[in-house]
């Protein structure tokens, strides 16, 4: 990871940032920065669209509880966990232009919220 990236992380978990921006970053991987500890507890919305993001986390919905908002559209993201459907706030998922072969998670109170070009299920 970057320099660039590890400080802007570790400036919105010190200032408790409530929206993160990490779009065209060419990331690869799930910042697992992201992920440590309890520091992002409190971060409401994610922006990571245009990057080469693959897979998300197991533990997302675990470790970023009070998402509203996530924006991964445009990456190459195949397989999003469950568990995402654990993120009880989250009110907007852009999963658009991405490489899922899959159907869209369920999501507990986000029936339409879900932007996607994936399979449907009913």
């Amino acid at each position: 990871m970057t320099s660039e990236l590890q400080e802007t992380i570790c400036t919105a978990r010190q200032e408790r940032h409530k929206n993160l921006f990490l779009n065209y970053r060419n990331l690869n991987i799930f910042p697992v920065e992201l992920l440590k500890d309890e520091g992002l507890q409190f971060l409401e919305r994610l922006y990571m669209k245009r990057n080469s993001l693959t897979t998300l986390p197991e533990n997302l919905a675990q470790k970023l509880p009070n998402l509203i908002e996530l924006y991964l559209h445009s990456n190459n993201i195949v397989i999003v966990p469950e568990a995402i459907g654990n993120l009880a706030k989250l009110q907007s998922l852009d999963l658009s232009d991405n490489a899922c072969r899959s159907s869209a998670p369920r999501l507990a109170g986000c029936g339409p919220c879900v932007t996607s070009d994936w399979p449907t299920t009913s």
